[in-house]
């Protein structure tokens, strides 16, 4: 009796030790560092609320939701892949072909700080990042009610998301006003160019070519006197000449 005791007891412990063991217990809240994933649950209009939960998963999108303690269905025709429920709901969903996007489940993902951003491969595609979150709401146009930020922490990013999962408008794109503390002094104007009678384009003359302009203006009419005052010295000179000779002739006639 007691070797089918020991027989019975060993073969126990050894079910024991072969059974899988149970994923960590998921934490209720965010995650406060960077060891962990944060599960959100967004259930919209099912009326479930939305839960938040801090799970220790390195797997796939749909590994940290189950580690986090909500189960899911599939579809008859894409399978376990394809999540169609998640606790049960919706439970009017027949979950046979893939709902349509009105009535199914979307999954999202964001860094810590950042904006949700829809995710274009399925859950069971996509390996989750550590200290970052995985996002789930029902509907077409909602994201998961929460802001994906880890509590406590401090991050550069504030972008928000819109309806779609895509940031918005907080990266510095947007152009500030522009300074009114800049330099307002304008170029000097050039000269403009006229046109002559000819039709041959002229330049405008500066002040300093008009002063220019009136010295050369001056020589000009000093040269041009030159002549006359040589004119009238000869002409002197010549009378002078005709009187002495005069007074001479007079001399030897008398």
């Amino acid at each position: 009796m007691s070797h089918f005791l020991r027989l019975l007891a060993a073969s126990v412990l050894a079910g024991v030790m072969l059974a899988p063991q149970a994923p960590a217990q998921a934490a209720s809240g965010a995650c406060t560092s960077a060891d962990g994933v944060t599960v959100v649950v967004s259930f919209g209009s099912l009326r479930g609320g939305t839960v938040v939960r801090c799970v220790n998963a390195s797997g796939s999108g749909l590994d940290a939701l189950h580690a986090a303690g909500f189960s899911t269905t599939g579809t008859q025709r894409d399978g376990s892949g394809f999540v169609c429920r998640i606790n049960g709901k919706p439970g009017d969903e027949n979950c046979v072909n893939t709902p349509p996007t009105s009535s199914s489940w979307r999954y999202w993902y964001a860094a810590n700080g950042g904006p949700w951003k829809y995710s274009q491969s399925g859950a069971g595609n996509r390996k989750v990042t550590q200290g970052g979150f995985e996002g789930w709401s029902f509907g077409a146009s909602s994201t998961p009610g929460y802001a994906p930020k880890r509590s406590g922490s401090s991050t550069g990013s504030s972008g928000s998301s819109d309806s779609s999962g895509s940031a918005g408008s907080s990266d510095g794109s947007v152009l500030e006003n522009p300074s009114s503390t800049g330099d307002t002094a304008l170029p000097k104007p050039k000269p403009r160019a006229q046109k002559t009678a000819a039709g041959v384009p002229s330049v405008e003359a500066t002040p300093t070519e008009e002063l220019d302009s009136t010295s050369v203006a001056a020589e000009d009419s000093g040269s041009s006197a030159g002549p006359w005052v040589a004119g009238g010295i000869l002409l002197a000179l010549l009378i002078g000449v005709a009187a002495t000779q005069a007074r001479r002739a007079r001399r030897r006639t008398g």
